[in-house]
């Protein structure tokens, strides 16, 4: 179905209402047979209006505040820590400090989380330079480690065989499974 094309009438409601308090959902009773969608794309792209903050943005505007209070006490997170800790949503706290990179924050490390194999930003309050992203390792040291994975899960290789040599210093454990001597002597 193809739609009608826009009136100048149409264009002179928009430009009333987009400077206005609110949304574009409480307009839409004045451009009947038009969709929210097609209203933002007529007043951003063909009348050139400037672009509206959107509502989502008002209504979390303490996650602003809040996260600026937590990176000011020198505590350094990634996004997902920092939501926990002001209790915002992850993808606000994201959007947030992607916005502010640069300017209001920086990435002042890089962890591996919950035992992806993907790099995290750690985020720190104020300007600064920007740590780079480590490099990802070559396959072949993925191969060694998958292979020394491999051999301990198989018991073809002890991980502790060096510390317990460590710690025994040379001593011998008896059949019984006891040392033979004392590891620690008491000073007389």
């Amino acid at each position: 179905m193809k739609k009608p094309r826009w009136t100048p009438s149409e264009d002179q409601i928009i430009r009333d209402f987009w400077e206005a308090q609110g949304g574009v959902k409480a307009f839409l009773h004045l451009l009947p047979g038009r969709t929210q969608h097609a209203i933002y794309c007529r007043a951003e792209v063909f009348l050139k209006l400037p672009s509206r903050i959107p509502l989502n943005r008002a209504r979390h505007s303490f996650v602003s505040s809040v996260t600026d209070d937590l990176l000011k006490t020198g505590y350094c997170g990634t996004t997902y820590e920092i939501a926990e800790k002001t209790r915002a949503s992850h993808q606000r706290t994201r959007t947030m400090l992607r916005e502010g990179h640069g300017t209001k924050y920086h990435i002042a490390g890089w962890k591996k989380c919950g035992g992806s194999s993907n790099w995290v930003a750690v985020w720190r309050f104020g300007p600064g330079a920007d740590v780079p992203k480590p490099l990802p390792k070559e396959g072949k040291e993925n191969s060694h480690e998958y292979r020394e994975r491999r051999k301990i899960r198989q018991g073809k290789v002890n991980p502790f065989a060096t510390l317990v040599s460590q710690v025994t210093d040379g001593e011998k454990i008896t059949p019984n499974g006891k040392y033979q001597s004392r590891i620690f002597k008491e000073a007389a």
